[in-house]
């Protein structure tokens, strides 16, 4: 049985992906119309999911909100929870959707938790709230919720810094010691790394840093479902509520900040920008430095990437290796593989995660009265254990 089922029309894809994949990496099982690995007819399968939901979200818009099938979806859901007083549903209401032309159905249920988003992707203030929304329906317990800061640049910001001899000159001697080309092919090449927003910052193939950052903590979610403390891990990104003092959120992420984990992202060439320093250097600084992760990117992440690549593929011919270098990739990491040493200070740190939870055993007395006799019998000056 999934968590929740999203109802949804294709035009509101741009909304849907993401919220889909927020309520995963927060831990929520989550079926959806477009994603079906049985295959087979749409409306058996959306059925089938709205039997099987503890909560269905219709996405309505003002494209969706009209459609026969929206109807259709909304009567198989109150004809079960008549019967079995489940599921429970959330209306999000898209980009001032006109609340009268809901279907009857959910218009004139007074006990829904109406969620009103504007059009467009959700954002990070409205993202943790509908989560929220969906727990307290659901009754689960309460999350951790970490927040996140990332302090990156557009690539407006980009496209003006780089154009400065002295970031040129600071960048080529670093960037050239990996390998890169000089400028002006370097200027191109650190440029793929951003976007239209901070928010878009990739400093790695094919995904934003942020979807790395909120994978890898939905593969932290599954690892913790086995242990003694299975509570999810929720990451806010709350950079401007962290940096603005007179935002309405600030105060709860300044709290959050100080006295729980945290993650701070920070792309080492957006720093050069003052404006960026400026709210690093704002940044407020954690209690709990342990638990708070500080990623500092390097301005060569694109390049070095294609190291895994080169990596697997010349492990290829060493299947032992192999099959240890795609479980370390994997989501429970399997041992503590030295594969990303390239540092000392990587080295190290390698070191100390993976011996910090090293506990020490006494020994057995049988086992060290065995060992004696062993030792006895090979070394005829002596134990080496005091008599």
């Amino acid at each position: 049985m999934a968590d929740v089922f999203i109802s949804w029309s294709s035009a509101d894809k741009a909304i849907v992906d993401p919220l889909r994949d927020a309520l995963k990496n927060s831990g929520y099982s989550v079926e959806e119309y477009s994603v079906d690995p049985a295959g087979g007819n749409i409306g058996v399968n959306v059925r089938r999911y709205v039997d099987e939901a503890r909560l269905v979200i219709f996405v309505f818009s003002p494209s969706s909100v009209g459609q026969p099938w929206i109807q259709t979806e909304v009567a198989w859901v109150y004809y079960r929870r008549v019967k079995e007083q489940f599921p429970e549903i959330i209306p999000l209401l898209v980009g001032g959707v006109d609340e009268g032309t809901l279907p009857d159905l959910v218009r004139k249920d007074p006990l829904l938790r109406k969620f009103k988003v504007p059009a467009g992707p959700l954002g990070n203030h409205d993202e943790l709230q509908l989560k929220e929304t969906v727990r307290v329906t659901l009754g689960l317990p309460p999350p951790l919720i970490v927040p996140a800061a990332l302090f990156a640049m557009n690539r407006q910001q980009a496209e003006a810094l780089l154009a400065l001899a002295k970031v040129k000159d600071s960048l080529s001697a670093l960037c050239g010691t990996v390998g890169m080309a000089p400028f002006p092919e370097l200027k191109e090449s650190l440029l793929k790394r951003y976007g239209a927003t901070a928010e878009d910052f990739s400093p790695f193939p094919e995904k934003s840093l942020k979807e790395v950052v909120q994978q890898t903590i939905a593969d932290t979610n599954k690892a913790r479902l086995t242990r003694q403390d299975p509570t999810p891990l929720w990451i806010w990104w709350c950079t401007d509520a962290l940096l603005d003092t007179t935002h309405h959120d600030h105060t709860n992420a300044a709290e959050l900040w100080q006295q729980g984990p945290s993650i701070a992202v920070v792309d080492s060439i957006s720093v050069l920008d003052q404006a960026v320093y400026n709210n690093f250097v704002n940044l407020p600084q954690p209690q709990q430095a342990a638990s708070s992760a500080l990623l500092w990117v390097p301005p060569y992440s694109l390049h070095t990437a294609q190291l895994e690549k080169v990596t697997e593929s010349t492990f290829s011919q060493l299947n032992r290796l192999l099959q240890q270098f795609r479980t370390w990739g994997s989501d429970t990491g399997g041992s503590y593989l030295a594969f990303d040493i390239g540092t000392r200070p990587t080295l190290r740190r390698w070191i100390y995660r993976a011996f910090i939870d090293v506990r020490s055993q006494a020994p057995r007395a049988d086992n060290v009265d065995a060992m004696r006799q062993i030792q006895r019998s090979q070394f005829k000056s002596g134990s080496f254990f005091a008599k």
